[in-house]
């Protein structure tokens, strides 16, 4: 079970990590500066932390407040993670095993190496697709929160709070990524009838218990989720009356990100919150629900 994240809890993990992080600055501007009405605008350069992003501190509050073993610490990223663990170990004098794949980027392998860790650079098939990804703008550079599932669980969690109005610790929710999928397994689903896809999935019984994972799953190629391809995201609902619905449309790239984004400012320029954030809001102070994994045969086969 994951521990309480309260306030005194907070305070001990930042007087820990305090003597080794920077106060990242602040910069104030305003809603004009975009285009806007004059709200307030309030940007925190993380880019000026120790290692280049937020990471680090997540880094330090690992490695202080757990026991380290003689071998040190491992750690698989993109790019950002590695190299805030890198820093953090050499700093604290802890050996770092870093492992990135081909397209991270050149700067973040110069910086890890640098910070004195042992760096393993590999994973070309993999890396050639994401590197396509996120040269079409549909992955991010640091690509972890989407292959490793921790992103679709933290979107899943939101869903199922809107659907059950039940508060969901994102953290609760299993989750299995896709950097096992190969080219055999997608190779053997086709030659059985089936797509891999990642499926993000919730069901809730009697209002009272929840069932929620992340996992790649075999979708029959004939099932509308198989035909969701490239940036397009797809929603399917099972309601009480309506039966089942599909709804599609694009969730990566350019577009829709600045898109969302836009759409985001725009509300709070006119102190307008969306309603599914007001409805949130209303979970807020409900204890978390007990969230128990789907297993590997609903809403499809598992395929790792």
């Amino acid at each position: 079970m994951t521990p309480t994240i309260d306030r005194e809890r907070i305070e001990r993990t930042h007087s820990l990590i305090r003597p080794h992080i920077r106060l990242t600055p602040v910069m104030e501007l305003t809603g004009a500066d975009f285009g806007l009405s004059a709200f307030p605008l309030t940007l925190k350069l993380e880019l000026f932390q120790h290692a280049g992003s937020f990471k680090t501190r997540g880094a330090f509050a690992n490695l202080l407040t757990r026991a380290i073993p003689a071998a040190g610490v491992v750690a698989a990223s993109g790019g950002n993670h590695g190299a805030a663990v890198a820093y953090a170990a050499m700093r604290l004098g802890v050996p770092a095993h870093i492992f990135v794949p081909t397209v991270s980027s050149p700067a973040k392998i110069t910086r890890i190496r640098a910070y004195g860790a042992d760096l393993v650079v590999g994973g070309d098939r993999y890396a050639d697709a994401l590197a396509d990804a996120q040269h079409r703008g549909l992955a991010e550079a640091d690509p972890s929160a989407d292959v490793d599932a921790h992103d679709p669980a933290a979107k899943l969690a939101i869903l199922a709070m809107l659907a059950f109005r039940r508060r969901i610790d994102p953290s609760h929710i299993a989750r299995v990524g896709i950097r096992g999928v190969g080219p055999a397994q997608l190779e053997a689903g086709r030659n059985r009838g089936f797509v891999i896809k990642l499926i993000a999935a919730a069901t809730s019984h009697d209002d009272v218990s929840i069932e929620a994972d992340v996992r790649p799953r075999m979708v029959p190629v004939d099932a509308p989720m198989a035909r969701v391809h490239g940036a397009m995201n797809a929603i399917a609902l099972d309601a009480q009356y309506a039966g089942s619905l599909v709804f599609e449309g694009p969730g990566a790239g350019p577009d829709a990100a600045a898109s969302a984004v836009l759409a985001d400012l725009l509300r709070a320029a006119k102190g307008a919150p969306a309603s599914a954030g007001s409805l949130l809001a209303t979970l807020a102070d409900l204890p978390a629900a007990s969230v128990a994994p789907l297993g590997p045969k609903n809403p499809y086969p598992a395929a790792s």
